[in-house]
């Protein structure tokens, strides 16, 4: 089960199900605000990185299934079912 967890600079899930708040494991999803918006970056499994700007969502909520959705087809298959979970109700701990 995968879960956001808040960071210094925003929120993260890392995908092999480990506090991302604790530790920096691939594939990981990153969200973080500015004054431009909100950016998501999609670390994937091979070290690659996929920085999608996702606009202004008007809350956190709605920036982390912008970001799921964006990193989905990037994360792959083995990830669909949990990164799904998180669009429909993504859990902020």
């Amino acid at each position: 089960m995968f879960f956001w967890t808040r960071t210094d600079d925003g929120w993260a899930v890392n995908l092999d199900g480990t506090d991302a708040a604790q530790s920096f494991t691939l594939p990981r999803i990153e969200i973080r605000t500015s004054p431009r918006g909100w950016a998501c970056a999609c670390h994937l499994g091979d070290g690659t990185s996929l920085l999608v700007p996702l606009g202004h969502p008007t809350t956190a909520a709605a920036a982390m299934r912008a970001g799921v959705e964006a990193c989905l087809r990037a994360a792959g298959a083995p990830y669909e079912t949990d990164l799904r979970a998180l669009f429909v109700s993504p859990e902020a701990h």
